[in-house]
């Protein structure tokens, strides 16, 4: 039985850091944890590391990792918002007509983006990592790959050269659907790789986003997602 996305624990220890495994406390209750050295991937503990997961909103780090390895020239790129990327339904609707897992849900996170709304590559990443903004992911994936559902291809193809082998992902943002799945081993892999650039460790330390003033909106500050 897959594992409830709550309790998916996902450790990774830089070596900005000096731990001694013997001070850890190792009791812990998730059912799924890894801790992994961020510099040389060696894995320190792990529990159940290799079963399969859903991700939830961690799918958000692969979506930025992607995007950063195949797009990190064009950062100042400006992004339109489509239609397509930012169709919002019920769960229910979505389920019964069967709709793209990539499709958005009325009562998910999102950075308020509107139709044509023009906004940065940059700016989008800050809105998926700090807001938790599905409408950025949808919108950033449309961008890089021409569509979303070749995006999300394109990021498995991803996640499978890095020695991922129990992932398999749907969506760029991570709304569930029963296919949409990884372990926390490869979430260790993925975000130990996203750790290499600058810009993400920048963005994850951040607990708010200035949204910028754009051709549709005004300027705001968004906070944090517990999402």
């Amino acid at each position: 039985m897959i594992g409830s996305v709550d309790k998916l624990l996902l450790f990774i220890l830089s070596s900005f850091f000096s731990v001694s495994l013997f001070a850890l406390d190792v009791s812990i209750t998730t059912p799924n944890a890894i801790l992994m050295n961020a510099d040389t991937g060696a894995v320190l503990f792990e529990k159940r590391a290799h079963d399969p997961v859903y991700p939830a909103s961690t799918t958000k780090i692969v979506t930025a990792l992607y995007i950063l390895k195949t797009s990190e020239e064009h950062l100042n790129d400006i992004c339109v918002s489509s239609l397509e990327s930012l169709k919002h339904v019920s769960q229910e609707v979505k389920h019964k007509q069967n709709l793209p897992s990539y499709t958005l849900e009325n009562d998910g996170s999102s950075i308020n983006l509107k139709y044509r709304e023009m906004i940065s590559l940059t700016d989008l990443l800050k809105g998926a990592l700090i807001c938790s903004g599905n409408d950025a992911c949808n919108v950033l994936a449309e961008h890089v790959s021409g569509n979303i559902s070749t995006f999300v291809a394109e990021m498995n193809e991803m996640a499978t050269s890095l020695g991922c082998i129990s992932t398999h992902f749907t969506n760029p943002h991570g709304l569930f659907d029963e296919n949409h799945i990884t372990s926390a081993y490869d979430m260790a892999i993925l975000t130990r790789e996203a750790l290499k650039y600058p810009l993400f460790r920048e963005i994850v330390k951040s607990t708010s986003f200035n949204r910028p003033k754009t051709n549709l909106q005004e300027a705001s500050t968004q906070r944090q997602s517990n999402q």
